[in-house]
């Protein structure tokens, strides 16, 4: 080894600065630094031209404080506890001895720890000293807000950044017209929104704000006649209830508007395409409320080949750096990336990122740069902050420096998350425990599962609107996240929450009422029947008692379930009441309506579902409207197509509930508990609890044997009073939940079946002993102190988020694993085989990798398929996935077994529905569905009717009704050659429409000759005396010549375009008290279902004609 380099003269060798040595690491190759053959010490002069540009670029950024500090970025060597590196080099090296991956300290580790160690004096250039210790609790941002210089000005268009940063990714944010400065949010995000989907430059627009804009309806008027727009085909709007809440001075807490965008990435400059999505409202967020849902962008990262895109290193690591020290100037804002994480979006998983406003219009400045975090629950903060104050309140980082640092950014979602606020604890009620309760050997019972007292759950049952007090509830407080029961051991009315060590995942400041706020996401419903989930299948059968047994159930229950659906559509059809239900209860959408008039897109509402609500609401009937009968047919083959390509088979006797544990410890080991709150109809008989019986239960996800059991259920007297939820045993020596493929409590459901005939043919097994993977990959430990120490107290924000983002960007491998793992049980036709077990149990790892932080990339998993998988890497997709099954064989997999079942089910149960709806079941008392209907004619053919007898009675000679009818029928015409044409194209469906139903709208009428008759008759059908101008005398004769023409040639034209008069028009003919239209506005139709109880008496003929108690007065409950 060569002799170390000394110091230079003059330069003692403790005066070394810090940074200087990591300087001096940065110049050294990765492959150097990371290898254990070399010596750190052997040559500091070496350098690798090419590496050192890419790893030890010197750029100037802003830091979380507004100030501008250089710092050297390195793609490598800081990541202390980090195996292996993203792509690129790795910290992974193949050991000589085994052949198999060990992780290695790199150099940058051992150098870091030196660093720290060294007492550094200040140094010329005035850098910061790296400490061990923040020396305040006060947030570091907070100590030196008076230094903090003002951010330097905004200019639109113009992204701030480092001048080393890679430029490829600049984003064109489109750029506000001059004048709208003034404009609220909304204003301006529809406008640029519209202007992108036209591809109008909005730079070269001249467009003051006008105060009249605030108002929906106008804004989009006076942008259609506008000189750059007119004439464009326009987008859909957005709800009426999302431009309402945002124009809004007084927000609601429980809801917000969020603003989401769509960028197509590409690795040229000039590639990046920006989609701006409409405003939606949702349930809010922590953060959202803190700061204002203005303050918000997600922006989702697209990309033609997204996966290999996020896996070149080079490209992941430099999006990262770009993303975390840019600052996006749009809307007259500045605006900073602060998280990143998968959306849920197969089969590309794009990425989401988060952007956060630091200052800008609408944002108060401040004297010394910004304004401090408030501890108040309400106003947002409208002043000027930047995204480390905004973390820093969340996540207070001086309390936390113990902490993984990923775990730590991990938990930055939880500010994220949509939860509803209820009630604001004070801190004396607040009861945080130490520690969790835990087992003879130590494990911990009660993870993610605390108590509060039932005077609280009262309040927060109140809080939700609940008609019953929940048992239980998912939500968060402070840093706590999970499920509380009711605690029915508690007595007085003294209101208190418990948190417990694992439920608390930083260090809270409870002192901050937003923190002591309890936000739910989600309270148990009333239970009902479940359906099979298609992980369960093999683990039902590789357990079985008698396995072909197993098969032939899982078929009946299909049959059974199809059967009984077959007939309740059946009579659905004969009863508009009966027909609304059946709607409401077999619809994907829950019944739950787009926001406002934004559901729907012309005459009609969006979707299958509420469109044949709102026709048969208008007096339509579905055995006779031909329009109407293809859409039931239509959403019955999608419902039956759905449930074979899933194999979802719905067991009456099986229900999911919320997984809870027994504090009072009166269950015994393996036994269970769970009451209904209604009777609970299984389709055998009605039950109210399940003590006695044996039962299965299960979680998804589902890949080990064990990971059904077969357990106990018991009723407890102590227990009777906590509904609709899974009570498990707080005794033994491991936490049942654990065992259904580690499942912990909260919020985790598990599914519960009784039925004997599955139950009785199952034998539960052990779990499989996990093996190790620490020879592939370990978590990363690196602590928030490591960065702190590192890079100060002010600028270690940058650094964390740049390792974060990089990290997150990175494809995940737990759909590939899954995937594989199906196929590999498949062609071995087990699940218990020895390699499956491995990689169900990598699956399990895989699903915490955002939280443990461990890299897993291509060459892991190729080394583990090979050492752990039976090395099979290439096999086919199963055939039930590529319906390619022709034959049976005697040994063929369950899956390929159900599937050639359900097919001829479902196919002999289509073409029996089809016949019945169309009367072609022999039937002939029952007419055939029509396109036509005399109702919606007659509109018009009166009109003509009564003008010409009104000319003729008063001799008043006059062309001007057959030219307004010619004129009316040549733009009908040319609304349905703009259909035709439209209709042609690949864009959306909504796109293709809604420029249709606005060229149809804007039909006015129009009569050539001229006379005070036509000047009067046309001046009266352009007039709009009537509150809704969507349903004028004009509209109504519109819709209706426009049915007489075309409801046989272009049905699905007419409905589109002319449903809502069309609706209207049937409704008013209405011939008994009955059947007579109520008026009743958008916001309470969307709320309206379908009243059960109130319809099964009129099934029964118990409510027909006599008189009608209070109670069951309306068929619509509200």
């Amino acid at each position: 080894m060569e002799e170390q380099q000394k110091p230079k003269r003059g330069v003692h060798a403790n005066d070394i600065n810090s940074r200087t040595i990591l300087r001096t690491i940065d110049q050294i190759p990765v492959r150097i630094r990371t290898s254990r053959s070399a010596s750190p010490m052997n040559n500091p002069r070496t350098r690798d031209n090419r590496n050192s540009q890419a790893s030890g670029m010197t750029c100037s950024y802003p830091d979380p404080a507004g100030m501008s500090q250089k710092h050297h970025l390195a793609h490598h060597g800081d990541m202390s506890n980090e195996p292996v590196s993203q792509g690129g080099q790795s910290d992974l090296e193949l050991s000589s001895d085994d052949g198999g991956y060990s992780p290695t300290p790199s150099l940058i580790d051992a150098m870091e720890e030196l660093a720290v160690q060294c007492n550094c004096p200040s140094t010329q250039d005035g850098e910061t000293h790296i400490t061990h210790e923040l020396a305040s609790k006060e947030p570091p941002a907070m100590q030196d807000l008076n230094h903090h210089p003002p951010f330097p000005p905004i200019r639109e268009n113009q992204n701030r950044r480092n001048p080393g940063s890679i430029s490829n990714f600049d984003l064109l944010w489109p750029k506000c017209p001059i004048g709208m400065e003034n404009a609220p949010m909304i204003v301006k995000w529809e406008l640029h929104r519209v202007a992108l989907y036209c591809s109008i430059n909005t730079a070269a627009v001249s467009l003051p704000y006008q105060a009249s804009w605030k108002d929906q309806d106008t804004f989009w008027e006076n942008l259609q006649q506008h000189e750059s727009f007119r004439e464009k085909a326009f987008p859909q709007r957005c709800s009426a209830q999302a431009w309402l809440e945002s124009i809004s001075q007084e927000p609601k807490p429980q809801s917000s508007v969020i603003w989401k965008a769509k960028v197509c990435m590409g690795t040229q400059k000039g590639d990046q395409k920006i989609e701006l999505e409409p405003p939606v409202l949702e349930i809010s967020s922590r953060l959202r409320r803190k700061f204002g849902s203005d303050r918000f962008i997600e922006l989702q990262l697209l990309s033609g080949s997204l996966s290999k895109f996020f896996r070149d290193d080079d490209l992941r690591q430099s999006l990262a750096r770009w993303l975390v020290h840019t600052r996006q100037a749009f809307l007259h804002r500045e605006w900073a990336a602060f998280f990143v994480q998968d959306c849920n979006i197969a089969p590309t998983f794009p990425k989401r990122v988060f952007l956060f406003a630091e200052r800008g219009y609408g944002l108060i400045p401040s004297r010394k740069g910004e304004h401090a975090v408030t501890r108040t629950v309400a106003p947002a903060i409208r002043g000027e902050c930047n995204r480390f104050n905004m973390l820093n309140w969340l996540l207070q980082f001086d309390r936390n420096t113990d902490q993984p640092y990923m775990k730590l950014f991990h938990r930055i979602q939880l500010g994220l998350s949509k939860a509803t606020p209820t009630v604001v604890l004070a801190e004396h009620q607040m009861r945080n425990h130490r520690a969790d309760i835990l087992s003879p050997k130590g494990v911990v019972m009660n993870d993610g599962i605390g108590r509060l007292s039932p005077s609280l759950m009262r309040e927060v049952g109140n809080a939700l609107g609940l008609e019953r007090i929940p048992s239980v509830v998912q939500g968060r407080i402070g840093s706590a996240k999970g499920l509380w029961i009711t605690d029915m051991a508690s007595v007085g009315d003294e209101k208190w929450i418990e948190t417990y060590s694992s439920q608390r995942k930083w260090v809270c400041d409870w002192s901050d009422p937003a923190h002591r706020t309890l936000e739910v996401v989600m309270s148990p419903s009333e239970l009902q029947p479940a359906n099979l989930n298609l992980q369960f299948v093999p683990i039902l059968e590789a357990r079985a008692i008698d396995k072909e047994l197993m098969r032939k159930t899982i078929v009946q229950h299909m049959a059974v379930q199809l059967r009984s659906d077959l007939e309740r559509a059946k009579n659905a059809m004969k009863q508009p009441e009966q027909f609304r239900k059946w709607v409401h209860d077999t619809s994907y959408t829950a019944s739950e309506r787009s926001q406002g008039d934004s559901g729907f897109v012309g005459g009609l509402p969006k979707d299958f579902a509420d469109i044949m609500n709102f026709l048969v609401d208008g007096g339509f009937d579905p055995l006779k409207l031909q329009f109407l009968n293809e859409l039931v047919f239509k959403h019955q083959r999608k419902r039956w197509e759905r449930i074979e390509d899933k194999l979802n088979v719905k067991v009456g006797q099986s229900t999911y509930a919320f997984m809870t544990v027994d504090f009072q410890k009166v269950q015994a080991a393996d036994e269970v508990h769970l009451c209904f709150s209604s009777s609970f109809n299984d389709g055998t008989r009605e039950l109210h609890d399940l003590g006695g019986m044996d039962v299965l239960v299960s979680r998804c996800p589902a890949h080990l044997p064990s990971d059904i059991q077969k357990v106990k259920a018991v009723f407890k007297l102590e227990l009777r009073h906590l509904k609709d939820i899974i009570i498990f045993p707080c005794t033994g020596d491991e936490p049942l939940a654990q065992r259904l493929s580690g499942g912990d409590y909260d919020g985790d459901r598990a599914w519960i079946c009784w039925d004997p005939d599955m139950v009785n043919n199952f034998k539960s097994v052990d779990v499989p002993p996990k093996p190790s993977f620490e020879r592939y990959f370990l978590p990363n430990t690196r602590q928030l102190q490591n960065f702190i120490s590192r890079h100060g107290k002010k600028d270690f924000l940058d650094p964390l988020l740049e390792k974060a983002f990089a990290f997150h960007l990175a494809p995940t491998f737990i759909g590939i694993c899954t995937s594989h793992k199906e196929k590999l049980a498949y062609h071995k036709n087990s699940i218990s085989e020895e390699s499956v077990i491995n990689l169900s149990w990598l699956l399990s790892d895989l699903v915490d990798q955002e939280k443990s932080a461990f890299v897993f990339n291509q060459d892991i998993w190729r080394q583990i398929m090979k050492e752990m998988g039976g090395g099979m890497l290439n096999l086919a997709p199963p055939a039930y996935k590529s319906n390619t099954i022709r034959y049976l064989p005697k040994t063929c997999h369950v899956i390929d077994y159900l599937k050639v079942n359900f097919s001829k089910i479902i196919g002999d149960g289509l073409a029996d529905f089809g016949k019945h709806i169309t009367a072609k079941d022999g039937d002939d008392s029952v007419p055939r569905p029509t396109t036509f209907d005399p109702d919606l004619t007659d509109y018009w053919n009166s009109f003509e009717r009564e003008a010409e007898e009104l000319m003729t009675e008063n001799l008043l000679p006059s062309t001007w009704l057959s030219e307004l009818r010619s004129n009316l029928m040549l733009d009908i015409e040319a609304c349905v050659s703009l259909w035709l044409k439209s209709m042609s194209s690949n864009r959306p469906y909504v796109d293709k429409a809604v420029p249709v139903c606005d060229s149809w709208h804007k039909i006015a009428p129009k009569v050539n000759c001229e006379s005070v008759v036509a000047s009067t008759v046309v001046w009266s059908l352009s007039r709009q005396p009537f509150p809704q101008p969507d349903l004028d005398i004009w509209q109504m004769l519109k819709a209706s010549l426009t049915f007489k023409l075309y409801h046989r040639r272009c049905p699905w034209f007419v409905w589109q375009v002319s449903g809502r008069q069309l609706q209207f028009i049937k409704a008013s003919k209405g011939a008994t008290s009955a059947k007579r239209p109520i008026p009743i506005v958008g916001n309470m139709y969307r709320i309206l279902r379908p009243d059960g109880k109130r319809i099964t008496k009129l099934e029964m003929g118990q409510d027909r004609g006599s008189g009608r108690d209070s109670k069951d007065a309306d068929i619509l409950d509200f």
